[in-house]
């Protein structure tokens, strides 16, 4: 399986964020959007908002899977999930 991550704080998420997702979910079997915490950029939605907004609008892509992640690594995440690219 064929895994990519798309790391960032989408905080707002935008339609081009949405767009580059779409656009990788038919090149990957699967592409996991991560959310960072990144407290020090002041967000305006916490993770678990973001993350919310964006699993309601991709949930029609069952290929994209949306979390959050704090306190770690943007390559442990790769690594915990196999990935072989990341999307910039």
């Amino acid at each position: 399986m064929k895994t990519a991550i798309y790391p960032g704080s989408f905080d707002p998420i935008t339609i081009g964020h949405i767009d580059i997702v779409e656009r990788a979910a038919t090149l990957f079997d699967k592409v996991i959007l991560g959310g960072a915490e990144s407290k020090s950029k002041n967000p305006l939605f916490s993770v678990d908002e973001r993350m919310g907004r964006i699993s309601d609008i991709v949930k029609g892509n069952a290929k994209i899977e949306v979390v959050g992640y704090a306190r770690r690594l943007t390559v442990d995440l790769a690594r915990d999930n196999g990935a072989i690219a990341s999307l910039r």
